[in-house]
């Protein structure tokens, strides 16, 4: 099992009957056949113990976006992406 940086797509219904959509980075597990097996519950952050290695994390949240888009309660790919 691997994991990688991944955006994941909230939609919300709230009172009065409007759509709220939302966006954050999560970590994703992936089995061997690239299957979607896990979601972290959260949005993570960018978090290191040195500027090279927070740069290296940025960058590959960053990176992410450019990927199919997750969506959080199916955990699917839903096929967009953030460009």
């Amino acid at each position: 099992m691997s994991w990688s940086y991944r955006v994941v797509k909230y939609v919300t219904k709230i009172p009065l009957g409007d759509i709220y959509i939302s966006y954050g980075v999560h970590l994703v597990y992936t089995d061997e056949n690239n299957d979607i097996v896990n979601i972290s519950e959260n949005p993570t952050y960018p978090i290191s113990d040195d500027l090279e290695g927070l740069k290296n994390v940025l960058s590959k949240m960053v990176e992410c976006c450019g990927k199919p888009i997750i969506d959080y309660h199916t955990g699917e790919e839903i096929g967009e992406n953030n460009e």
